[in-house]
């Protein structure tokens, strides 16, 4: 999970909209990364290389947004054609245990903790973003 700040508890803060995201690594050299907001969310896709001590994220250079009007129960969701630069990460502590990932340049994705040892995507693959992220 990521988002742009961090607690002194090594736990990500989650109190606004749009500040949370989940990455996803599917293979051994492709990921998925979802960025959520109340009202839909985006997901992007790509490669990914890991070094000792950092990792780089290389994407497709597309998006899938997933928009929702609750006033009037419509989901929306489309493919669009955008240029995404790489996403360079280091791996650092917090606290005594926690190994965390950090992003000095960019401010959204600035932290990063993993909630899990399962890579659960099995929902996101029944999906129609999945569908068209891999089409």
């Amino acid at each position: 999970m990521l988002s742009s700040n961090i607690n002194a508890d090594c736990t990500l803060e989650n109190r606004c909209d749009c500040c949370l995201s989940d990455l996803f690594f599917i293979s051994d050299k492709e990921f998925v990364l979802i960025d959520y907001c109340e009202a839909g969310g985006t997901y992007t896709t790509g490669t990914y290389l890991r070094t000792k001590n950092k990792f780089i994220l290389t994407f497709k250079q597309f998006v899938v947004s997933e928009e929702s009007d609750y006033l009037i129960d419509k989901r929306e969701i489309k493919k669009k054609n955008i240029k995404i630069e790489p996403m360079e990460f280091e791996f650092t502590l917090c606290g005594q245990k926690t190994t965390t990932i950090e992003n000095l340049k960019l401010k959204s994705y600035r932290y990063g903790v993993k909630q899990s040892d399962k890579n659960d995507f099995s929902e996101l693959k029944k999906s129609r973003a999945w569908k068209l992220l891999t089409s």
